[in-house]
């Protein structure tokens, strides 16, 4: 089947391989999106949209923001600030969502 599909089998096991790659990044990448949309609807069933839309925004504005605060820590500082900047927001995060996550239904 490979040779019939490309001319080389180089390049066919390169396609491949690519193939491979990125489907199996995407399903990683796509897993913990499904919690939580589960989450939101456990909480919050009927106002579950309005919440994910809230979630989803506040996840947008990190990326955007932490791209920033990357290049100023990176203009004085070296990548080692940078992770350790985001492992202390990654564990303030965790400790916080343990403290104050359920999934009882909390909203009508």
């Amino acid at each position: 089947m490979c040779t019939q599909l490309c001319s080389q089998k180089h390049l066919c096991s390169q396609k491949l391989c690519n193939t491979y790659c990125n489907l199996s990044e995407a399903a990683c990448l796509t897993a913990p999106c499904l919690t939580a949309f589960l989450h939101v609807q456990d909480i919050a069933p009927r106002y579950s949209g309005v919440l994910l839309g809230m979630s989803n925004t506040a996840g947008v504005l990190a990326g955007v923001l932490g791209t920033a605060a990357t290049g100023m820590i990176l203009k004085t500082g070296t990548w080692d600030d940078v992770w350790r900047v985001a492992i202390g927001l990654y564990l303030v995060g965790t400790v916080i969502w343990n403290l104050f996550s359920t999934g009882e239904q909390i909203i009508d």
